[in-house]
């Protein structure tokens, strides 16, 4: 895998996680989430850097539906 993982966007849930990430991968853009941690209750997505600009464009394509 070329490059590094980069900070997507956080999740409050691990279910809307992993629908982010399964969502992203059938574009075939390879996403992960990191688990929760207790400062931040939250779940960060990270995706490679050169996929950054596409998973955005994926992810505010999909909260506008």
């Amino acid at each position: 895998m070329p490059g590094k993982l980069v900070t997507l966007t956080q999740m409050e849930t691990r279910f809307k996680a992993d629908v982010l990430v399964a969502m992203l991968s059938a574009y075939g853009i390879y996403a992960v989430y990191l688990g929760w941690k207790e400062s931040s209750d939250l779940y960060s997505i990270k995706v490679v850097n050169i996929d950054l600009a596409n998973a955005q464009a994926l992810l505010v394509a999909a909260v506008n539906s």
